[in-house]
C-alpha cells in the first residue's frame, strides 16, 4: 500500500514539468531504472545514458534492451576525449583529483540537454544512498549541470521499495547486482571500496587489465 501510494506521489510530481522539456538520466543501474518506468508511465519518453568509455559493456547492452521493453528512445552520448586519452594527461582519478565526472560524464550530458532544449532531467538518486545525499531534494540544481533543473522522483523512496517496485512490474534486473555490486557506473570509480574493486577486477577483466597496464 506505501509502495503504491509512493508511485502515485512519484508520477504526480514529474506530471508538473512540460514533457517535451524533460529527459530521464538513465545510469543502468536499479534507481536509475525505477525513476525511467515511472516517467515512462506518464508519457516520458526522452532518455540519456553517457557511456563514459570506462563503462560495462554489459550495462550498455542492458541500456539499449531497457528503452526497447520500454519503448522509451535512450539516446548514447560519450564525451569528445575518451577516459583512457584523459587519464594520460590529467593522471588517475581519485577522491582529492576527481576530474573525471565534469569531464567525461557532465560534459556530454550538458551538450545533450542543450542540442535537445532539455531544462529537466529525471534521476534515480535517493537521499538513503549515501550522507552526502541524504539532503536532497525532490527539486535540485547540480552545479555540473547548470543549466538543467534535476528532478528526483524517488529521492524518498528505500532500497526495499526500489527492489519491490522492480519485482511488481518485471522489470530487468541490471547487471552486475547478482553478483554483489551496489551500484553500476564507471568500472573504476575512486568512490569504490577496496572490496567493490576486487569483484570489479573479477567480472571485468579486460578493462581491469587496461588499467592496471596504464599504471
Amino acid at each position: 500500500m506505501l509502495l503504491k501510494k509512493k508511485e502515485i506521489e512519484a508520477m504526480y510530481f514529474l506530471r508538473q514539468f512540460p514533457i517535451d522539456r524533460v529527459a530521464v538520466s538513465f545510469s543502468g543501474g536499479k534507481d536509475s531504472l525505477v525513476a525511467l518506468h515511472l516517467a515512462s508511465r506518464i508519457g516520458i519518453r526522452k532518455a540519456v545514458f553517457c557511456d563514459t568509455t570506462i563503462e560495462s559493456q554489459k550495462v550498455i547492452e542492458f541500456v539499449k534492451e531497457v528503452g526497447t521493453i520500454l519503448g522509451v528512445k535512450i539516446d548514447i552520448v560519450k564525451p569528445k576525449k575518451s577516459f583512457w586519452e584523459l587519464v594520460h594527461l590529467l593522471g588517475v582519478p581519485s577522491v582529492h583529483n576527481r576530474w573525471c565526472c565534469p569531464t567525461i560524464k557532465f560534459q556530454p550530458l550538458n551538450e545533450y540537454a542543450r542540442k535537445h532544449k532539455i531544462e529537466y532531467y529525471v534521476t534515480g538518486l535517493r537521499r538513503e544512498e549515501s550522507v552526502i545525499r541524504k539532503e536532497y531534494k525532490k527539486i535540485e540544481v547540480n552545479p555540473m549541470l547548470p543549466h538543467v533543473i534535476q528532478l528526483n522522483p524517488i529521492v524518498e523512496w528505500s532500497e526495499k521499495e526500489v527492489w519491490e517496485y522492480i519485482r511488481k512490474y518485471e522489470l530487468p534486473i541490471p547487471p552486475g547486482y547478482e553478483n554483489g555490486l551496489l551500484r553500476n557506473g564507471c568500472v573504476i570509480c575512486p568512490y569504490k571500496s577496496p572490496k567493490e574493486l576486487g569483484k570489479v577486477k573479477k567480472l571485468e577483466p579486460e578493462l581491469w587489465e587496461r588499467f592496471e597496464e596504464f599504471l
